[in-house]
């Protein structure tokens, strides 16, 4: 099943963008899945998988920008991915416990790697995070009718970046 989903991604998204552009979004997809994988089971994010996300990613932004002289969109990018954290970790604090730290470097990753596209497209991922989650718990809390379920932020958030990928 991971096969298939990493190669249904990769193929879209080479379909989808410019060489330059899609590595770091083909990167998302397959370690997405595989965060995905292990925060439904587990409840974790590890930062075996997202810390070295964002050196490669930052790496290839950075050689794309002094390829292509894009540096208004590295700024974009850098800056998504800083806003994007610093806004996860006041959620996190404000949530009390509620939205691991996990999700807030995930978070950060995700805004560095769409922040190359644009703010909208940052936007679009995140109002799509949050709107697959919030519906998930719906789901979970009709069928369970468990008001305390942990439901991981993990794949909502990947599922709404590769969603905004696809649209940007």
């Amino acid at each position: 099943m991971v096969r298939t989903a990493i190669a249904v991604s990769a193929g879209l998204l080479v379909v989808w963008h410019p060489f330059p552009d899609v590595v770091p979004l083909l990167l998302l997809a397959i370690g997405g899945a595989f965060l995905i994988l292990i925060d439904v089971r587990e409840h974790r994010l590890p930062n075996a998988i997202i810390f070295p996300g964002y050196a490669v990613v930052a790496a290839w932004w950075l050689g794309s920008a002094l390829a292509t002289g894009r540096w208004a969109d590295l700024l974009t990018a850098v800056l998504g991915g800083v806003t994007t954290f610093v806004g996860f970790v006041i959620l996190a604090v404000l949530a009390r416990g509620m939205l691991g730290y996990g999700d807030v470097k995930l978070a950060g990753l995700i805004g560095l790697t769409l922040g190359w596209f644009g703010w909208v497209t940052l936007a679009r991922g995140l109002v799509f995070a949050i709107l697959l989650h919030g519906i998930h718990g719906l789901v979970v809390l009709i069928i369970t009718r468990d008001r305390k379920a942990e439901i991981p932020m993990g794949p909502a958030l990947i599922v709404g970046a590769a969603a905004a990928a696809f649209l940007a």
